[in-house]
């Protein structure tokens, strides 16, 4: 203990009560700096603490009386002042850390925080039956600001690190086939948003960027269009974010002769409403699916008054959601035989693995024709 006592010190204060004090370093001005912290235990307990403590801080370590929700406070501060993550993206994070995180393991000390706090708040939210990806996003949301924590050197490491977290659940996706999606594409004719359900099916974009596609991004004398922006709801809402999470998320498609046909319908059916609408069209915004004013449209109530009703027309579930016509166009396609590549660039996933690990299931031809060869070769 004798370094201890040099760089270091208890000191009791009452039955049972020790201060201990250790050096951590000089100030700007030249003066000694020390942290303090007061204990209740026995002497031993007291002594091993300040061992710690000065070990911590011969790493470089900051000793902090920071909890678990003030770190995690910090770390979305710093998200935010960096402009690093979308507003959609910071908002939920925000609420994923209230509702997951700071109830059960917030009130920790960081420097008293262990593996097994972690892994109890994991099996925690598991037990109260939710979503193995609820789970996950409040790990992630956890993981994120620890890591911040040992940026600072308030942590010497991460104890997220090690956690076993629930397996994935796979939700089964519900793509048309080819008679369901003709079926689809009669019970929307004369729809509100029949160019719009028909622009999702054609081109598997997802609905957000749909919504804020403007009429500038098509280019219908060579059919095409380019997708480069989404539609985000923070909160209550609804705002358009130019740019995409990934390079191959911004991609321009070549559109079918019967897209460019109904979406050249649906244009004159606009400039007729703009004509009605006069100075309360939001000419600027320049959307191609907008309201009757021109403004963003509302996905809830698209979904809720247009889509489900054409759903029911068409004798589908209306289990099946908007979303689902981008995997209905990619399990179109690959059913037909379209190369693989081809499909992940129309979806701007960021890997043809990406998309063969997604829709695999729509790849029985091919499926069995590796059994065929396997069968030529092997079988002489």
């Amino acid at each position: 203990m004798a370094k201890t006592r040099r760089r270091g010190q208890v000191e009791r204060i009452g039955a049972d009560r020790w201060r201990i004090r250790w050096y951590v370093g000089r100030d700007v001005d030249g003066s000694r700096l020390y942290q303090r912290r007061t204990l209740t235990g026995t002497k031993q307990a007291a002594e091993r603490e300040l061992a710690e403590a000065l070990k911590r801080a011969e790493g470089g370590f900051v000793e902090s009386d920071r909890t678990v929700a003030t770190l995690i406070a910090e770390w979305l501060k710093s998200k935010e002042t960096s402009r690093k993550v979308r507003a959609r993206t910071l908002s939920d994070y925000r609420d994923q850390a209230q509702r997951y995180v700071v109830p059960f393991i917030g009130h920790v000390e960081l420097r008293r925080l262990r593996l097994d706090h972690v892994q109890a708040l994991v099996n925690a939210l598991a037990s109260e039956g939710k979503a193995s990806e609820t789970v996950r996003k409040g790990y992630r949301v956890l993981h994120g600001a620890l890591a911040y924590g040992v940026k600072l050197r308030l942590l010497p490491h991460n104890p997220a690190l090690g956690v076993e977290l629930p397996l994935r659940d796979r939700r089964e996706m519900r793509a048309l086939g080819p008679e369901e999606a003709r079926a689809f594409m009669r019970a929307i004719a004369g729809n509100r948003h029949e160019a719009l359900f028909a622009f999702l099916l054609g081109t598997g974009c997802r609905p957000s960027e749909a919504y804020a596609l403007a009429w500038r991004d098509l280019d219908l004398e060579r059919a095409t269009v380019t997708i480069w922006r989404s539609v985000e709801r923070v909160r209550t809402e609804l705002r358009i974010v130019e740019g995409t999470k990934t390079e191959k998320g911004r991609r321009t498609l070549l559109l079918s002769q019967s897209l460019v046909d109904a979406l050249r319908t649906h244009r004159a059916r606009q400039a007729h409403a703009i004509l009605e609408a006069g100075t309360r069209y939001d000419r600027a915004a320049d959307l191609v699916f907008s309201t009757d004013a021109g403004g963003l449209l509302d996905p809830r109530n698209v979904v809720a008054r247009y889509f489900k009703p054409a759903l029911a027309a068409a004798k589908l579930s209306t289990a099946i959601r908007l979303y689902d016509l981008r995997h209905s166009h990619a399990t179109l396609l690959l059913h037909e035989g379209v190369n693989v590549k081809a499909v992940s660039a129309r979806l701007g996933h960021a890997s043809a693995a990406m998309t063969l690990d997604r829709y695999a299931h729509a790849l029985p031809a091919a499926e069995a024709q590796a059994v065929a060869a396997l069968d030529a070769v092997l079988g002489g």
